[in-house]
């Protein structure tokens, strides 16, 4: 999906015992720009979740979207005086599970005096 897969390397403690590392690698989220993966959309922020590992002891972990963010600095840039900046979000349930919550930030023109 992305022209560059490895975004980071992450330091996780071996196996010892009864605990192992693949298990300290489940759930770790981690936020790059969508512009460091695929050189478009700098200004958004991509959280995914490592869902497992490829293979015990392997160092390639599979991930999954968590999130899309816009960076503040693009959003300061949208809202200008005089407009009225409108939020609203909905939850969606799609039909395989998955639970999605869409957030919209829009501004009105300006109006006329």
């Amino acid at each position: 999906m992305f022209t560059e897969r490895n975004f980071t390397i992450s330091p996780v403690n071996v196996t010892a015992g009864e605990k192992f590392s693949n298990d300290a690698m489940k759930g770790r989220v981690y936020t790059t720009s969508l512009g460091d993966l695929n050189q478009l959309n700098p200004h958004k922020k991509i959280k995914l979740i490592v869902d497992e590992e490829l293979e015990k002891g392997s160092k390639v972990a599979l991930t999954n979207f968590y999130g899309l963010e816009t960076t503040r600095d693009h959003q300061c840039s949208l809202i200008r005086k005089w407009f009225t900046l409108i939020d609203a979000f909905v939850d969606v349930k799609t039909l395989d599970g998955f639970l999605l919550r869409f957030f919209v930030s829009l501004s009105t023109k300006r109006g006329k005096k």
